[in-house]
């Protein structure tokens, strides 16, 4: 082994004990803040300046991220401006170095925290929680992306819609959705209110850096989530701006696939295609003649409506449920708190880590439940499904 990889080997092992520790203990009192500074100014002087292999600085990154992020909460509830903390830090100019080295942002992301932290992660507090919320993050990049493959094959063309292949496409991707409600139905016994209200969310803030203000970690900023809006259909226009004021956040082959994939036709534009059915006859009529519509399409394209309606189905139950989430979580967790105590909280938990209202969330929610298009297709597909099997 390289002396740079057992370097960053035994400093991921080393952070991972001491970080949630020295976190615990500084908001406990039981330590200084200045003591928390002294050790991580150590810990993030050590870094060699050598390390110029993308593959081990993306590894730096998150270890570097982790220890500055704990900085900068701990200097906010200490009553520091935002951004004070991470210049306490020292840290900044090797970020920076590594950064360019990884071909990363200057900041964390979704990426340092989640994607590239997914085996035995580290984290802010050591708690089951964070571990849960991180394995459920990386469960959800890599099922939507196994749909979003699946799908694509189809909006691509290299599946014709209809046949067999691409049938068993998107039931594919609809067991991806199930599997993904299965994990997010489990969240309440791994991880209580306190812990995710007021704990390691706490860690999540924005990077206030040379007068520029950036978004904190945010697993809304994942492309695999943003491709499988588009490729599905299930986008209306003001999605589309919420999109492009993502891109910052998106390492560029990532962001170039979104990019490709909202040109792309929709799996139901190609649906829609193959039953001969213009949006605007969707949109104007009622559902007995949608259903009709659809009763005269071809054994094959029935079949795919049917598999396209259950797709429809699953990635609605999983929005249900991730909105569901936010409500108990959020929104009726933050009741068991003072309003002084929520005031005092460096993220709001009447927001998204954004500081995005969780309107925009629950309009999101709502654009994927009940799309102009989609919503009464797939009504119209399990009407005609209902009438057939009774006659």
């Amino acid at each position: 082994m390289e002396p740079i990889d057992n370097f960053l080997e035994a400093s991921e092992e080393h952070l991972r004990q001491k970080l949630p520790t020295q976190n615990g203990a500084v908001r406990a009192g039981e330590i200084t803040l200045e003591a928390f500074m002294a050790w991580a100014e150590s810990f993030l002087g050590a870094y060699p300046a050598s390390l110029n292999d993308r593959e081990l600085a993306k590894r730096a990154l998150t270890q570097v991220f982790l220890v500055i992020n704990s900085a900068e909460r701990h200097h906010i509830e200490a009553g520091a401006q935002p951004g004070d903390g991470l210049l306490a830090t020292k840290g900044l100019d090797l970020v920076q170095r590594l950064s360019t080295v990884a071909g990363h942002p200057p900041f964390p992301t979704a990426y340092t925290y989640w994607l590239w932290n997914a085996t035995n992660p580290l984290t802010f507090t050591g708690t089951e929680g964070e571990r849960y919320f991180n394995y459920s993050v990386a469960a959800t990049n890599k099922g939507q992306g196994a749909s979003n493959e699946a799908i694509r094959s189809i909006c691509s063309g290299d599946l014709p819609t209809g046949t067999t292949q691409a049938n068993d496409a998107i039931a594919f991707a609809a067991s991806q959705y199930t599997k993904l409600r299965a994990t997010y139905e489990e969240f309440l016994k791994h991880m209580s209110v306190d812990n995710f209200l007021a704990g390691w969310r706490q860690y999540l803030l924005h990077w206030h850096v040379n007068g520029l203000k950036h978004g904190p970690i945010n697993a809304v900023n994942i492309s695999s989530a943003i491709s499988a809006d588009f490729l599905l259909g299930t986008v209306e226009s003001f999605y589309e701006t919420i999109v492009i004021e993502r891109f910052p956040y998106l390492l560029d082959d990532d962001r170039a696939e979104v990019v490709v994939d909202m040109q792309m036709d929709s799996l139901t534009t190609c649906l829609l295609r193959a039953l001969n059915i213009p949006v605007e006859r969707v949109q104007a009529s009622d559902m007995a003649t949608l259903a009709g519509d659809f009763a005269a399409a071809t054994t094959s394209i029935k079949r795919t409506g049917f598999a396209y309606a259950a797709l429809v189905e699953a990635v609605a139950s999983l929005s249900a449920k991730h909105y569901g989430l936010i409500h108990t979580y959020l929104v009726q967790g933050q009741k068991g708190y003072s309003p002084e105590y929520l005031q005092s909280l460096p993220v709001p938990a009447g927001s998204g880590v954004s500081h995005t209202g969780h309107g925009v969330t629950k309009r999101i929610h709502d654009m994927r439940q009940r799309h102009p298009v989609i919503a009464p297709l797939v009504a119209a597909i399990r009407l005609y499904e209902r009438s057939y099997a009774a006659a």
